[in-house]
C-alpha cells in the first residue's frame, strides 16, 4: 500500500524586512570624454516600517553625449493582514538620448514582490508596468514583445525559484533559444552556454540552504525584437555597428541564505531595462531605468 506524502508544515511570518532601491541613470563614460555618470534620482527602501520614498529629476546632460528630460523614482513597502507585506521600486526616464542613436520617449521599470503571511520567505512577483515607449535605434522604431509573467507563480512550499521546474524550463527555452542562432557573435555565444551550463548546475544543485549559499539566475523579460535596419537582434540584444551593443530588460534573481535558517533563502529581483556597451564612436557603459525589490521574513 502507498504511503502517503508528508505534508509540509506551514511557517508563519513574525515580522519582515523591506529592501528595495531605484535609480533612472548610471555609468562611466571613457571616450570622447572621462566622465563618472552618478546615479541618477537614486531612492532606498529598508527596515521594518512601512514607508514611501519619491524622487523627481529634471533635465540631466552628460556633456551633451547622454542626457534626458525628467524623471522620477519611487519605493514603497506596505502591509495589509491577509496579503502581507508588499514591496515595490518603479523607476520612469522620459526623454532618452544617448549619442543621437538610442532615444525613447518614456522608458519605465516597475517590479513588486508580494511575501505573504505564511510561507512567505520566496515571494511571488509580478513587473506589470515595465515598457518601453517609441523606443528608436537611429531614428528607426524597435518593435518589441514582452514576457512579463517569466517567473509564473510563487513556487509552492515556499522553495527557491531555483528549484521551479516550470520557472527553469522557461528560462531553459529562453537560453537555448538564443543559443541556437546560426549567426550569433562569439561573444554572446558564449555567454548563452555558460548560462546553460550554469542553469544545468543548479538543477542538480543538493537542497543545502543557510548561510553561504547563493544562486544568481539570468533571464530578459523581451520575448522578441523585430527586424531594425540600422542593428542586428539576437533576443534582447541588439548589436548596433559602429556604436556597440544593448541589452534589454534583463533581470537577475539572486537567492542568498539566510545567516540564521538553514532551509530558508532572501530572494532579489534586479531589472535593468537598457544596459549599452559602447566601443566606436563613444567607448563606456551606461544602465538606464533600474529597479530591485526583495525583502526578508523572520523567523
Amino acid at each position: 500500500m502507498a504511503t502517503m506524502p508528508k505534508s509540509q508544515p506551514i511557517k508563519k511570518t513574525e515580522f519582515h524586512e523591506y529592501h528595495a532601491d531605484a535609480q533612472l541613470l548610471s555609468g562611466h563614460l571613457q571616450r570622447p570624454v572621462e566622465r563618472e555618470i552618478d546615479e541618477q534620482a537614486f531612492v532606498s527602501l529598508k527596515g521594518r516600517r512601512d514607508r514611501h520614498f519619491f524622487q523627481r529629476a529634471e533635465r540631466y546632460s552628460a556633456d551633451g553625449l547622454i542626457s534626458f528630460e525628467s524623471g522620477y523614482t519611487r519605493v514603497s513597502g506596505s502591509h495589509a493582514e491577509k496579503r502581507g507585506w508588499v514591496t515595490l521600486a518603479s523607476a520612469v526616464l522620459e526623454g532618452l538620448n544617448v549619442l543621437e542613436v538610442i532615444t525613447a520617449d518614456r522608458v519605465v521599470a516597475q517590479v513588486s514582490t508580494e511575501h505573504p503571511p505564511e510561507d512567505g520567505h520566496v515571494p511571488s512577483v509580478t513587473f506589470l508596468g515595465t515598457r518601453f515607449e517609441n523606443l528608436r535605434i537611429s531614428g528607426y522604431p524597435v518593435d518589441l514583445e514582452f514576457d512579463l509573467g517569466i517567473y509564473g507563480d510563487k513556487p509552492a512550499h515556499d522553495r527557491p525559484y531555483s528549484e521551479d521546474s516550470d520557472f527553469l524550463d522557461r528560462m531553459q527555452r529562453q537560453g537555448e533559444g538564443l543559443a541556437s542562432i546560426l549567426i550569433l557573435p562569439g561573444q554572446l555565444r558564449v555567454q548563452y552556454d555558460r548560462e546553460l551550463k550554469h542553469l544545468a548546475e543548479v538543477r542538480k544543485r543538493p537542497r543545502i540552504y543557510g548561510e553561504g549559499y547563493k544562486s544568481t539566475l539570468k533571464c530578459s523579460l523581451v520575448k522578441s525584437v523585430g527586424a531594425i535596419p540600422t542593428a542586428q537582434s539576437f533576443g534582447n540584444v541588439l548589436e548596433i555597428p559602429g556604436f556597440g551593443t544593448v541589452t534589454l530588460a534583463k533581470v537577475e534573481i539572486e537567492q542568498t541564505g539566510n545567516e540564521d535558517s538553514d532551509d530558508n533563502v532572501t530572494t532579489y529581483f534586479d531589472l535593468t531595462m537598457l544596459d549599452i556597451k559602447m566601443g566606436s564612436v563613444a567607448e563606456g557603459s551606461v544602465q538606464a531605468v533600474n529597479v530591485g525589490a526583495n525583502g526578508k521574513t523572520r523567523p
